[in-house]
């Protein structure tokens, strides 16, 4: 694992992808916990049934250079619903008669985002989820992928192996639909 110093040493754009304790780590050292610099853009991504723990989860909320999100790492075509879906209820297999609600990645979030990256594509990138795998590697894809006239330095430690084809196709399709 680079550590903080080793991170920052390098002059080159940054596109960072961590797990949410990775993230948090590196906001402790950085001290962002009250003050995001205004250099760098933080996308945070938190599961949508921890809504009660946002403010554990996400910091500076209130911060213009930083974008938190709440939606579950789930494709709602690969549950054989539409893709228009917003959010899907089921019965819990192990408590019955209690049940859960997931939220999707949804078309108006993914054009938030696309608002949020373009305000912010100059600055370096540092994006978590809970694991760091699936949702923050989509963004991290895309963002390579779209501006790819940006050389980045990304985590080697964390290569985009599994990134969600969902939020990616989202994320791709709101940026097809911006003015």
């Amino acid at each position: 694992m680079k550590t903080i110093k080793e991170i920052f040493e390098n002059p080159q754009q940054k596109l960072w992808c961590e797990s949410f304790l990775g993230f948090k780590y590196i906001a402790y050292k950085m001290e962002w916990d009250q003050n995001v610099p205004n250099d760098i853009a933080i996308i945070s991504i938190n599961n949508s049934k921890n809504c009660d723990v946002i403010d554990e989860y996400h910091i500076c909320k209130d911060a213009p250079n930083v974008l938190n999100l709440n939606f579950d790492d789930i494709d709602p075509i690969a549950l054989g619903l539409p893709e228009n879906s917003i959010s899907y209820t089921y019965e819990n297999l192990y408590e019955l008669g209690t049940y859960t609600t997931v939220e999707f990645f949804s078309r108006g979030m993914a054009h938030k985002c696309i608002e949020f990256i373009e305000a912010n594509k100059d600055k370096h990138f540092f994006i978590h989820c809970s694991a760091g795998i699936s949702r923050s590697q989509a963004f991290v894809k895309f963002i390579k992928n779209t501006y790819f006239e940006n050389e980045f330095y990304t985590n080697p430690d964390n290569p985009c192996l599994h990134p969600n084809g969902y939020v990616y196709q989202r994320l791709a399709q709101a940026y097809r639909e911006r003015p």
